[in-house]
């Protein structure tokens, strides 16, 4: 008995430390979120692994925090083509993201609102992952979305990263994701 309970114990803890879904280890430090834009708007964001599910890029994951590098991040677009509008980014707009942002940080245990952050709203075309299996497949005519990404970047004192976004369309109407 003792000894199957000591197997147990040593299998269990060799499939916890082997964990193939551990955190994405960065290796990039960013030093300010316009860097990140350049990677959301000129890389691919996400593909289709050998199993045919869409994942996350390593050049996204090197854009995203820890907390949502852990995380699913629900991040159903595989391209953006997106610019920063004055008009859409007002102090009023980013106050409400900053807002929302720190409610939800609010509810999570052990988790404080970092020192440093910067908000911004991209607007711009998103390419769906269901694109990606048209793409594959040669069909002729992709649909872009027009989308809002709200984002919250913050310094993790390595760089900074993204920590919270949400994706909406239809004006900021409709919204798809809220991470």
């Amino acid at each position: 008995m003792i000894l199957a309970l000591s197997g147990f114990f040593i299998v269990a803890t060799i499939m916890l430390c082997t964990n193939p879904n551990k955190a994405y280890e960065k290796t990039k430090h960013f030093s300010s979120p316009n860097e990140i834009i350049e990677i959301i708007n000129h890389k691919q964001l996400g593909a289709l692994n050998k199993d045919g599910e869409f994942v996350t890029t390593s050049d996204f994951k090197e854009c995203l925090s820890k907390r949502k590098r852990v995380t699913y991040s629900n991040f159903n677009y595989y391209k953006i083509d997106g610019e920063i509008l004055p008009e859409k980014n007002t102090k009023d707009s980013k106050k409400v993201i900053l807002d929302d942002y720190k409610n939800r940080i609010s509810r999570l245990e052990g988790y404080t609102v970092p020192g440093k952050l910067e908000t911004l709203i991209l607007t711009g075309k998103g390419h769906p992952t269901d694109n990606l299996y048209m793409e594959n497949k040669e069909v002729g005519n992709i649909k872009l979305e027009d989308i809002d990404v709200n984002i919250v970047f913050i310094d993790e004192g390595e760089g900074w990263v993204i920590d919270y976004f949400w994706i909406s369309t239809n004006g900021g109407e409709d919204v798809l994701y809220n991470q």
